[in-house]
């Protein structure tokens, strides 16, 4: 199936730059076999690269876009193209398989067969593990003639250097502040969006996300856990199953931000410029309980779970450890 949401626009204000330079390349004959496209999730890559994986099957392209009615523009949106394909896990969190990615290799070593050109997409390329990456290698080497291949990628210095070396390699920039609420204000029932982007790390599709599963007020109730915990009023076991439901990303994003705004609360007895300036005063009730020291801990227990979240742990045994530190301190 095409990487497909709900937006209706091909591509979003802050890939113009990153669009107009494809589509150039695109006009020059100059596109490149393999392109690794990387930046932090909530950016867009997926249904970025999918209107662009559209445009180079479309057989009467305008104004470098697609003309979505040619055959190949309604297969695309059917899901059945037969010279597009992609390679995903199964879960974000597995490996991509070699299996795949050697079916994958032998789909792009045939010619086209509607179009002019065979598109295929791994995403996220980091998911490939040692064997599945050297599988990719002789493709990237000795491309087809009229094959583009897209790694996209979150974190794009997880992938093998020899893969990387063989790609031309673009990075998605994150939007301004003006571009991001702009977008955001455009949106349905969408509130805070400042708050809901702070959060969110500057993603205005994570933004969004958080809007829509109305994570604000979630964030609020995992805050006034965190001090039941340090104040033993709630089994960390309970616990841990309970935030087992909120995405683990998610989650370790707002542990972040509570214990790097106790640092700085701490540490600076200011509480402006904070990720959480709305409730700052909880903030500071729990960082009087704990020295700068015990925060530095903690806040080094949530990266270490921030790098393993992406690996297959037991994500409900991880946060579980990271509770009992907040109940040992």
């Amino acid at each position: 199936m095409p990487m497909k949401n709900s937006f209706s626009e091909p591509y979003f204000p802050w890939q113009q730059s990153s669009w107009d330079q494809l589509t150039q390349s695109v006009k020059s004959d100059r596109l490149a076999h393999a392109i690794l496209l990387s930046g932090q999730s909530g950016l867009g890559k997926i249904h970025f690269v999918g209107s662009l994986s559209k445009f180079l099957l479309c057989d009467e392209p305008h104004e470098n876009l697609a003309c979505g009615h040619c055959q190949s523009c309604l297969l695309y949106e059917a899901g059945t193209h037969p010279d597009f394909k992609e390679v995903t896990p199964e879960d974000e969190k597995k490996n991509i398989k070699i299996d795949d990615v050697r079916k994958l290799c032998q789909q792009l070593s045939l010619t086209p067969q509607i179009s002019s050109r065979k598109i295929a997409i791994i995403f996220p390329a980091e998911n490939m593990n040692l064997a599945s990456a050297n599988s990719l290698l002789k493709t990237l080497e000795e491309p087809t003639p009229n094959t583009h291949l897209f790694l996209l990628a979150h974190r794009a210095e997880k992938l093998l250097p020899t893969i990387r070396s063989r790609c031309q390699q673009m990075k998605m920039s994150l939007p301004t502040q003006q571009q991001a609420i702009s977008w955001l204000a455009q949106q349905a029932d969408v509130k805070k969006p400042e708050q809901l982007l702070l959060l969110s790390q500057q993603s205005p599709l994570t933004a969004l996300e958080f809007s829509r599963q109305n994570f604000i007020s979630k964030r609020l109730e995992v805050l006034a856990e965190l001090q039941q915990v340090q104040r033993k009023q709630i089994n960390p076991c309970v616990l841990a199953e309970k935030w087992q439901k909120i995405p683990s990303m998610t989650l370790l994003n707002w542990l972040y931000s509570f214990v790097a705004d106790m640092i700085k609360i701490k540490s600076t007895q200011n509480n402006h410029d904070l990720f959480n300036a709305d409730v700052s005063e909880n903030l500071k009730a729990i960082s009087e309980q704990l020295d700068l020291k015990q925060l530095y801990c903690h806040y080094d227990n949530v990266i270490e779970a921030i790098k393993l979240n992406d690996t297959q742990i037991n994500s409900q045994m991880m946060i579980e450890n990271m509770i009992v530190q907040w109940v040992l301190k």
